[in-house]
């Protein structure tokens, strides 16, 4: 399943163990890693038929040969100590990124909560426009943060766009940090472009009218642009009874900290 174009994993539970057993074989990880498996699969079978050959044939100088292919157990012993001691940290370090991440997104997520529950608790103050125009550039800015994260992610084919609804994104750096989120195989291979074509009747695009939508466009930085607009829209808001300095100050902060 998808939520505004952004695929979404159903799987969470430990109870799908067998759903999860049986989709191995579409695993997105899997295909990306097995010609290298294959490759040293492949070699080690080669070379062990090439050793049991050598083992059964009669001369003794072969015999010799088939008995330096192999390594002796001890070494694997001492493999498997270093091999275990690494694959620790790098789970290790995994879960902490892995963590960290989410940290990271579910604060944004309680900014975005909080800070649209106050737009909506001063919306007499605030007004029925500029409050729809906040509510919309908060709902934007995780889809533009993400795109700014991994540059290219919301790009789509030019060909699968009308032109009424196609609109080109300035800015795309040519180049980005790789990861390997399986979902992220798209972004990869936009990274070499530095403009990309997207569709304006879908998130979050749909979210801006057509001029800011354009000023959008053009910005280098548009999780940036977002926040100071949100900034900005803020500061327009007029004092009333009810809002405050105190108010705006405590808005201007939340998005201080998007």
């Amino acid at each position: 399943s998808s939520y505004g174009g952004v695929a979404v994993d159903n799987r969470h539970s430990a109870s799908d163990w067998l759903y999860n057993l049986r989709s191995i074989p579409q695993s997105a990880i899997l295909k990306e890693v097995k010609y290298p498996v294959l490759a040293v699969a492949g070699w080690s079978f080669a070379v062990s038929m090439v050793q049991k050959t050598l083992l059964n044939s009669g001369d003794m100088a072969l015999r010799t040969v088939a008995s330096k292919l192999s390594i002796p157990a001890t070494v694997h012993g001492f493999l498997v100590s270093a091999l275990g001691l690494l694959l620790v940290f790098r789970t290790n370090s995994s879960y902490q990124r892995f963590a960290e991440g989410r940290k990271i997104w579910e604060d944004i997520l309680n900014i975005s909560r909080n800070l649209s529950r106050m737009i909506e608790l001063y919306s007499n103050e605030i007004g029925k426009e500029r409050q729809t125009l906040l509510v919309q550039m908060i709902a934007a800015y995780p889809y533009l943060l993400r795109d700014h994260i991994r540059p290219g992610c919301l790009c789509e084919s030019p060909e699968g766009i009308s032109q009424k609804n196609r609109l080109l994104i300035f800015g795309t750096p040519a180049a980005t940090v790789d990861t390997r989120y399986e979902g992220d195989k798209a972004c990869r291979k936009m990274n070499f472009k530095r403009n990309c074509w997207v569709d304006r009747t879908r998130l979050p695009w749909s979210l801006f009218r057509n001029a800011p939508l354009e000023k959008m466009a053009r910005a280098k930085n548009r999780p940036l642009w977002v926040c100071d607009r949100l900034g900005k829209s803020i500061m327009g808001i007029q004092y009333g009874p009810n809002y405050t300095s105190r108010e705006r100050l405590t808005m201007l902060s939340m998005v201080g900290k998007l």
